[in-house]
């Protein structure tokens, strides 16, 4: 289901897999506040064929729901997942570039139960840099950002490393807080909440030759 919450002057869609939640704040123009659970599925398909026009959505206490027409059978928005408390959250302000790694880092990512720790990407502080790194064993992405100092160790899990860069917009900077259990990505009006891998990430510099006599200097083309 989507959770669709009418509040205010906007309306606020959620949907979670329990490990990723995504939500979007749209201005509306709201006659009553109010707040229903739709089948994603049929909603996504109405709306697709709508293009740009203006859709109204009503709901009884029942969950019926009216979409511009089209009748729906809603869920108690109460036994919607509850989003995680946001507590403790340390905060840095990421360029576009982010996406740029992430999307280059999403090829290779592992996918071992064992070792669930490399089905994500990780983002910390190494040598003083603030660094990108992804496995899955056999190869190895490194992306060194910028200097960097505080303290910076997560591993984002693999939905949310491939649907970062598709959800936000990819052409302005996107904060990321953190804390021990989850991560949340954020542009003005839009979130997406992560759950992150327990682990510890592999020791990536100790497969990687520090002063490695041999060398290869390759034209582009």
């Amino acid at each position: 289901d989507v959770h669709i919450r009418a509040a205010g002057n906007e309306v606020t869609l959620t949907v979670s897999d329990l490990e990723n939640s995504f939500q979007v704040h749209i201005p509306a123009d709201i006659q009553e506040h109010g707040e229903v659970c739709l089948p994603f599925a049929d909603l996504f398909q109405f709306v697709s064929t709508c293009k740009d026009l203006a859709i109204d959505i009503e709901a009884d206490a029942n969950q019926k729901a009216n979409v511009s027409g089209l009748k729906l059978q809603g869920h108690n928005p109460e036994e919607f997942p509850i989003l995680p408390e946001l507590a403790n959250m340390k905060a840095i302000d990421f360029s576009p570039l982010l996406f740029h790694e992430l999307i280059v880092a999403a090829a290779f990512l592992g996918n071992d139960d064992l070792r669930p720790e490399m089905s994500g990407a990780n983002i910390s502080k190494r040598d003083g840099l603030l660094t990108i790194a992804a496995t899955d064993s056999h190869r190895l992405y490194k992306a060194e950002i910028c200097p960097y100092d505080d303290e910076f160790d997560i591993i984002i899990n693999g939905m949310a490393v491939r649907q970062v860069p598709k959800v936000f917009d990819t052409t302005t900077n996107v904060t990321v807080q953190f804390n021990e259990s989850n991560a949340v990505f954020e542009q003005p009006g839009i979130r997406l909440i992560s759950r992150l891998i327990d682990g510890k990430y592999p020791n990536i510099n100790a497969v990687i030759p520090k002063d490695n006599p041999i060398q290869a200097t390759f034209n582009k083309a």
